[in-house]
């Protein structure tokens, strides 16, 4: 009895990675790869979004830096000051 429930578990295990493998051949989901923690959501093209928050993260950095070099300028508090008169 405890061999057939071990081959039975062992048999529905394989069968349930044989059908992640076929999701993932037919409809281009990551299953498999989502099982082995590689990827953050097995749908097809919900990982796009991180890389273009990344982009937008990587334009916002090169802005900050350009206005912290426009604000440290010390013709800028010169100017400020002038303004201030």
């Amino acid at each position: 009895m405890e061999h057939l429930f071990l081959t039975l578990f062992l048999a529905s295990f394989a069968g349930l990675y044989y059908l992640a493998f076929r999701i993932d051949t037919t409809r281009g989901w990551q299953l498999r790869a989502w099982l082995n923690g590689e990827v953050r959501d097995p749908r097809p093209g919900c990982n796009k979004p991180q890389s273009k928050k990344n982009d937008q993260i990587a334009e916002l950095k090169k802005r900050i830096e350009v206005l912290e070099a426009i604000v440290t300028e010390p013709g800028y508090s010169i100017d400020q000051q002038i303004r201030r008169l």
